[in-house]
């Protein structure tokens, strides 16, 4: 089950991770919740929400308005718009991406570290991989935050923004084992001119046959699931 943008996000701000100021609206209102400029994105099950047109920047309540209308009134790659996401427009200085699949040939997860976020890390892998850090890690003992820096440096990141990365990188690895996902990523993690790390954008899959053991996830099932049932076949 792939949950939506707020659902990972409250996740990872449980676990310490920077995520952006943000207000979950499931109507059109006549007042923005949040100072302009800010970035409206409809939630939807669904990759690929900002070349469809999901993931709006609005620098005005004229902009506000006329595109939360545009988002609720029209289905997005299939999926009915029930809630959008509105939030904060971040300051960025540079995109990262960080993510944890499992890796069903060592049977291992595996974290996954490029220096270039913002764009499908399958593409960049394929085209120079050696831009792309991976390093397996226990089921049991996780990813230690040196073992993230390892790593991490291994792509010429230093000093703080080593040291913030591999802190949030050793924490999503913990998300991932603790809410037993097939997929924890962020992409991207945004670092600001001022050094604050934020996930901009995040993407958490659960296994569908773990799902009983995730009490706190089975609620979030009946919601996603009506999305999906949305979405014509």
């Amino acid at each position: 089950m792939r949950l939506l943008e707020y659902q990972s996000k409250d996740i990872l701000s449980r676990y310490g991770i920077p995520v952006p100021k943000g207000k979950l609206i499931s109507t059109s209102i006549d007042q923005c919740p949040l100072p302009f400029p800010v970035v409206i994105k409809a939630q939807i099950p669904s990759g690929g929400r900002k070349k469809a047109g999901g993931v709006i920047e609005c620098k005005d309540q004229n902009e506000f308005t006329k595109s939360v209308k545009q988002l609720f009134g029209n289905p997005l790659r299939g999926y009915p718009v029930g809630k959008i996401l509105v939030e904060d427009k971040v300051d960025i200085s540079h995109e990262f991406y960080l993510g944890v699949i499992y890796d069903t040939i060592t049977k291992e997860p595996v974290a996954i570290f490029t220096t270039e976020g913002g764009i499908e890390v399958e593409k960049l892998a394929e085209q120079s991989p050696e831009k792309v850090k991976k390093r397996h890690f226990s089921v049991t003992k996780g990813l230690a935050e040196f073992e993230a820096r390892e790593m991490i440096s291994e792509s010429g990141v230093t000093g703080k923004t080593l040291l913030g990365l591999s802190n949030i990188l050793s924490r999503l690895t913990q998300i991932f084992l603790r809410y037993d996902c097939t997929v924890a990523e962020i992409n991207p993690l945004v670092e600001t001119h001022h050094g604050q790390r934020i996930a901009l954008d995040c993407h958490l899959e659960i296994d569908d046959d773990a799902l009983f053991r995730q009490s706190k996830i089975r609620g979030l099932t009946q919601e996603n699931a009506e999305i999906e049932g949305g979405r014509p076949r």
